[in-house]
């Protein structure tokens, strides 16, 4: 590896769904400051640095739209001068800005007749807000197909960002440091992998120290680590909490952006920020490769979400039926009301995360199909209709899962939830997808508290349950609305131990019999009264997590859980009262589990 070939393409992805600006500053002022000043501070930083900094910011349209709209730019104005930022924007040498689509959408699930108005609506408001064309392309929700390369090189994309993992060279494993050129139809785009894992750091907490060491640790094993080398992170610009935090210090661009710039700055840093169009002019893709559209070939929304596709598909044949027909210029009015509601209906944020925003599809169906009826009323013979008229098929009525009216803004995007848009046997990673970890069985995870028990068992198993078979001594009973009385905070806790039997103990000890049924659903807290006359006290014995003792249960992600049924009737002893071990294993029983949160490192 030669020192100096290591280039990085640092891009943010900023979006709002439609009206979510007012939203915001009318519900919640708070919020609305941390996200206005996410757009802000990005343009600032960049004007810092104007001879090392380069960044690649993609707003949607519908996003500018709501920062040129009048009522927004009086709302904010005693928390950022909007027009001053976007003069910002304009004005900067270092920014190269990148295409999305319009309004954001999921193009893959979307009528293809739909693609180029969103393409090159957004194309045309970069330009006048900005005064610069993309070159570049993200796609919103990282959502990708090779049937959009045609549309994207008549819209005007030289390139594409896409997840490292759909690149599919030919003959070879896929070099993450490298551009390739991909070919549909006959039309041919470049591609550049997005690294998965440094992007995921860079949305959390990326530290410049073992950025400059992880990123040269891993060209060196790469296919060509002697190549120039490109390396692309990409994230939101304003959903993660690090790019929100107020403290500019403490975020992205104080703890990592400003010390990143002052060492390449100092000419002795090994990777230098570039434009990705001036790497490619620079170093244009010469290897082919296909990207994979698997993940596209079956989609598993919810009821409410496959409606909304449906509903959309629907709406919009019935206007590519009509489009070109020649009709007075109050219908054509209707029609391009209609073309907008449609647009807008595609947003991603209406059709992939969640039921809870389905309903506003529905709120721009019905008025869209309104005019849509009375400009099919006038228009002409169908001899006369687009050939992109998509056949009409009607949907169903709105499940009335999607019916819920919501008037709130909308969350912070959920970044470990898994997207929707997957088989069942792939796995396909999202701009903010962090998967959750699950400790082994066994062993004690971060979310349990101290009072939470750890019961031994002899092996994993599903969640089952488990039955106290009694075991009768010659003792007195206590009645049994006897009630347990949780353990004083005084009283130390002993170890728990043993195999093949699960101790439960309150000034008595018992043996008891484990037996196990079919598996069942995960208990709620169950309470074991004990019954012994001796007893002051009673324990409560709590749902725990159980360590596995062989082979194959320490490789069982799920931790087994157990569900106490019955009453135990116990001889009381004069031995002083046991309780079951509340405590934590000590740090060295517990693996260590890399955090994924930083630089991708490799084990050598």
């Amino acid at each position: 590896m030669s020192y100096g070939n290591i280039f990085h393409v640092l891009g943010l992805h900023m979006h709002q769904p439609p009206g979510n600006l007012r939203l915001l500053i009318d519900a919640n002022e708070q919020e609305a400051l941390q996200i206005i000043h996410c757009y802000d501070r990005a343009t600032r930083c960049a004007h810092k640095f104007p001879d090392v900094a380069r960044l690649h910011i993609g707003f949607s349209g519908i996003l500018l739209e709501q920062l040129r709209d009048r009522y927004v730019v009086d709302r904010y104005r005693h928390l950022l001068d909007i027009p001053a930022m976007l003069e910002s924007y304009r004005v900067a040498k270092n920014i190269e800005f990148i295409g999305m689509g319009y309004h954001h959408p999921v193009f893959p699930l979307l009528p293809a007749s739909d693609w180029e108005d969103q393409l090159v609506a957004e194309r045309q408001l970069l330009e006048e807000v900005f005064g610069q064309v993309p070159k570049g392309f993200y796609p919103p929700e990282m959502a990708f197909s090779m049937d959009m390369i045609p549309a994207l090189v008549k819209a005007g994309y030289e390139y594409v960002i896409i997840g490292e993992e759909h690149i599919k060279p030919f003959g070879e494993a896929c070099d993450h440091f490298q551009p390739y050129k991909i070919c549909y139809n006959e039309a041919c785009i470049t591609v550049i992998p997005r690294h998965q894992a440094i992007s995921s750091a860079q949305a959390n907490s990326l530290e410049v120290y073992s950025f400059a060491n992880d990123v040269p640790y891993e060209v060196r094993l790469s296919p060509r680590p002697d190549a120039p080398r490109l390396l692309t992170t990409w994230t939101d610009g304003e959903n993660d909490k690090w790019f929100r935090q107020m403290d500019e210090a403490k975020g992205f661009f104080g703890q990592f952006f400003t010390r990143y710039m002052e060492h390449v700055r100092s000419a002795r840093y090994p990777v230098r920020p570039m434009f990705a169009s001036e790497f490619l002019r620079q170093y244009p893709a010469e290897m082919t490769a296909q990207a994979s559209t698997s993940a596209w070939q079956e989609w598993q929304g919810s009821d409410a979400q496959k409606w909304a596709v449906a509903k959309i598909r629907e709406v919009s044949g019935r206007y590519h039926r009509v489009k070109s027909t020649k009709v007075s210029a109050d219908v054509q009015s209707k029609l391009r009301e209609a073309r907008r509601l449609i647009l807008e209906s595609e947003s991603s944020c209406f059709l992939f995360w969640g039921d809870e925003w389905v309903h506003k599809v529905n709120e721009r169906m019905v008025p869209a199909e309104e005019l849509l009826s009375k400009v099919e009323q006038v228009a002409p013979s169908t001899s006369t209709l687009s050939p992109l008229a998509q056949p009409v098929k009607p949907v169903e009525p709105m499940p009335t899962s999607a019916e819920k009216p919501i008037d709130k803004p909308k969350p912070i995007r959920p970044v470990s939830k898994a997207p929707a848009l997957v088989k069942p046997s792939e796995s396909t990673v999202t701009t903010d997808e962090v998967k959750p970890v699950t400790a082994p069985v066994g062993e004690v995870s971060p979310a349990k508290t101290a009072s939470e028990t750890v019961s031994p068992v002899t092996e994993a198993k599903p969640a089952t349950t488990t039955q106290v078979t009694e075991v009768k001594t010659p003792t007195k009973k206590v009645p049994e609305e006897t009630k347990p009385v949780a353990p004083t905070p005084t009283e130390k806790p002993a170890k728990s131990s043993g195999t093949e039997s699960t101790k439960v103990t309150a000034a008595a000890k018992t043996e008891v019999k484990v037996e196990t049924s079919k598996p069942v659903p995960a208990a709620p807290k169950v309470t074991v009264p004990v019954t012994s006359p001796a007893a002051s006290k009673s324990a409560s014995v709590s749902e725990s997590t159980a360590p596995a003792t062989s082979s194959a249960a320490s490789k069982s992600a799920p931790a087994s859980e157990s569900k106490v049924t019955g009453k135990v009737e116990a001889h009381a002893t004069q031995s002083a009262p046991e309780k079951i071990a509340t405590h934590p294993p000590k740090t060295s029983d517990v693996p260590v589990i890399p955090n994924e949160s930083n630089s991708a490192k490799k084990n050598g």
